[in-house]
């Protein structure tokens, strides 16, 4: 399997490198063009273009800037290979996080099944990726960084996501969680380091036009729900055909009825309600407390681990899910739960380990439809159907951690409680029928 993965992966690079002319790579080549020149970063457009494409912070302009001094065509080349450096550097860091979760021998025939199996799983989307030279790499290393530093060291799992808050707005949904887990400082890092990353430009080119171009960007935000202002970063409308996220179809959906699309902003939290609901059926079915995970309760070496990091890819499956312009190129961020998949694949046995596989083969389905090929594809791509099957895909994902640790709870609780309350006690406890309290230990 590794090798099958990393004769795809080089053969994707030498072809994109191959590649004579710049593809997507130009709009954040000209933004960075007009920083250096004292421009208009959300006015800049590549020669040809009919309007203004750069929608991003300020942040990635500026890391860009270095490229600015080669051509177009050499920059895009330079940027492909930071894009595969950065996905390498992701799938290794993933791989071994996983690996550490999930209690896997830490071998390197382990790591190299982990990291391939996420990767040949994601191949289209790293394909994609890599042949438009975006942006996705970034975050995704970022993401896995988080993780990997979620509870060991929380100052640098903050800086992180305030990088990649950066680069992607969404990945600030991490910042609720961090609340909600009662992980203090890695929140304050959070918030911290995403202010401190959107004011960093400001060292170059003078915080006033810093403070102007988060204006721009921030306004540009609007434009999802139809709210324009003056001098506002060029976005697409929440309509707009090429986003599958299912509040981009509902409003689709609601502007075919005449109804305002708006309106989706409103369905689709309901629709996020009732994930949850099945959420907690799978917690409570496996005797767990879908209380938060807070860093307290997950020790080192507990299965817990495997759940935060399981909640910890939910939380990118909730932005690409529920975001207001996701296209399939974002699914590219799934490799960190594509190599989580396969890792449980190690765990779980029987009926878990089939549905899982289900899981798996359905969201390969959703992802590999052909988008707008035929009525068929139009009408998938028109209802969010990637996003409906990545739902689908992702509980099977959380009903199989949950069950595997679930049935380790009642084992580790055991000798504690036969210590504490005695063996009439302890069965009464083990045999409840409600929840376990994950506060009792890991």
């Amino acid at each position: 399997m590794g090798g099958v993965a990393a004769c795809f992966f080089l053969v994707l690079l030498f072809l994109d490198l191959r590649r004579g002319h710049p593809n997507t790579f130009s709009v954040f080549y000209y933004a960075a063009k007009a920083l250096v020149a004292g421009g208009d970063i959300y006015k800049s457009r590549p020669p040809g273009s009919d309007r203004a494409e750069y929608v991003y912070p300020p942040l990635f302009a500026l890391l860009v800037v270095p490229l600015a001094h080669f051509k177009v065509a050499t920059a895009t080349r330079i940027w492909t290979v930071v894009d595969a450096l950065l996905t390498l550097l992701a799938l290794a860091m993933g791989a071994r996080e996983t690996t550490r979760r999930f209690q896997l021998p830490r071998s390197q025939a382990v790591l190299w099944v982990i990291a391939a199996g996420g990767l040949l799983l994601g191949m289209g989307e790293f394909k994609t990726e890599l042949g438009t030279s975006q942006t996705d790499t970034l975050v995704l290393a970022s993401f896995v960084l988080a993780l990997s530093t979620l509870d060991r060291q929380p100052v640098l799992c903050g800086m992180a996501v305030g990088f990649s808050a950066n680069i992607k707005y969404q990945t600030l949904i991490v910042l609720p969680y961090l609340l909600l887990t009662r992980r203090w400082r890695a929140a304050f890092s959070t918030a911290v380091s995403s202010a401190g990353f959107a004011l960093l430009p400001g060292l170059l080119i003078g915080f006033a036009r810093n403070a102007q171009f988060l204006h721009e960007a921030l306004g540009g935000l609007g434009g999802f729900a139809s709210i324009h202002s003056k001098g506002a970063a060029s976005t697409v409308p929440l309509t707009w055909i090429r986003s599958i996220s299912l509040t981009s179809a509902m409003a689709r959906v609601l502007d075919r009825c005449m109804i305002n699309p708006n309106r989706a902003f409103l369905l689709a939290p309901l629709v996020a309600c009732g994930f949850l609901a099945l959420a907690w059926l799978l917690y409570r079915r496996n005797r767990l407390s879908m209380a938060p995970l807070a860093s307290a309760v997950v020790r080192s070496g507990s299965r817990l681990e495997s759940l935060v990091a399981v909640e910890w890819a939910g939380l990118m499956v909730a932005w690409l899910v529920f975001g207001p312009e996701v296209s399939r190129r974002h699914m590219y961020v799934l490799l960190l739960m594509h190599m989580l998949a396969v890792g449980m694949l190690f765990k779980v046995r029987g009926r878990q380990r089939m549905l899982l596989i289900a899981g798996m083969l359905i969201g390969q389905a959703g992802l590999r439809m052909p988008a707008g090929s035929g009525d068929i594809g139009t009408f998938f791509n028109w209802v969010g159907g990637a996003s409906w099957t990545l739902l689908i895909y992702y509980a099977a994902l959380l009903s199989a951690c949950c069950s595997w640790v679930g049935s380790r709870r009642g084992r580790e609780l055991r000798p504690a409680l036969q210590t504490r309350v005695g063996k009439d006690a302890m069965a009464g406890v083990l045999d409840h029928s409600a929840p376990l309290d994950l506060s009792a230990g890991a």
